[in-house]
Formats: C-alpha cells, structure tokens, sequence
C-alpha cells in the first residue's frame, strides 16, 4: 500500500499580484499616515490594530 499525503491547499487572493492580506495592511498603513498628514488624532486602538495587522502579515509561514 501506498502512503497517500493530504496537503491542504492554500489559495492566496491576489489582486494585482498582491494579496488581500498584503491590501488589508497596506491600506491601515495607508489610513494612519493619511490622518497624520491631514492632522487627525490618530487614537491609540488604531495603531494597536495595525501593530496586530502588519505583524500577522510579515509572521506569515512562506514556505512555497
């Protein structure tokens, strides 16, 4: 008998060659400096949230 793997697939939403998490980061990344530059108070959750948020993003597993 043969010894069969099963190996989950990883589908990666890409838009533009990036993926969704990439955008999702991105675009918090994006929204904080943006308030910065136009001068709104950026509240302390938010920069939490994109601590939380670019730190899953570049703790990711990119084992091809």
């Amino acid at each position: 008998m043969s010894e069969t793997t099963f190996e989950p697939r990883r589908d990666n939403s890409r838009i533009l060659g990036i993926s969704l998490r990439g955008w999702i980061a991105l675009m918090v990344m994006v929204t904080i400096c943006g308030m910065s530059i136009s001068t709104i108070e950026v509240k302390e959750p938010l920069y939490t949230l994109a601590g939380l948020i670019v730190g899953f993003y570049f703790g990711q597993d990119k084992k091809p």
